[in-house]
């Protein structure tokens, strides 16, 4: 016990010539941070246009569809946005009013002959109620642009 007693002695004496008292933790310091301020408005991104490729060349030019007929077999020799793998398909256009050109039970009407084409309206289960403007380039060659006449979407080549 005598030496539990010289031994509290001895911490008691080194705390006071060290002048260790007991006390609080001091908090971390504070990061210092920017002062907040409003956001600048940005404007939204502008996307991109996905890319385009450009359609093959061919020959031919514009011509009299008056007597024009769309019957018959077409191979797919150009498609745009993610029809480029069916580049090869066959697509019939049947006298009864029958096509295959987005699903097997399509129907289409033909109106609006003149400036070197047609209108192409299509209605189907993948179809939907569609308008393409079709050009004629020359009797075996036909290529089908979207309504706004501006983009093309197929190109075919009579079979038949």
């Amino acid at each position: 016990m005598k030496k539990l007693l010289i031994l509290f002695m001895t911490v008691l004496i080194l705390l006071a010539i060290t002048g260790c008292t007991h006390q609080e933790p001091s908090p971390p310091p504070l990061l210092e941070l920017p002062p907040i301020t409003a956001p600048e408005e940005a404007s939204p991104p502008t996307p991109s246009p996905p890319p385009q490729t450009a359609p093959p060349e061919i020959g031919g030019g514009v011509v009299d569809v008056t007597d024009f007929s769309i019957i018959g077999a077409w191979r797919q020799t150009y498609g745009a946005s993610g029809w480029e793998s069916s580049n090869g398909r066959i697509v019939r256009f049947t006298d009864d009013n029958q096509s295959n050109i987005f699903s097997p039970q399509d129907t289409y009407g033909i109106s609006g002959r003149g400036d070197g084409g047609m209108w192409l309206h299509v209605t189907g289960l993948l179809g939907g109620n569609l308008d393409y403007w079709v050009q004629v380039i020359d009797a075996d060659n036909i290529e089908v642009f979207q309504a706004d006449r501006a983009t093309l979407a197929f190109r075919f080549l009579r079979l038949e």
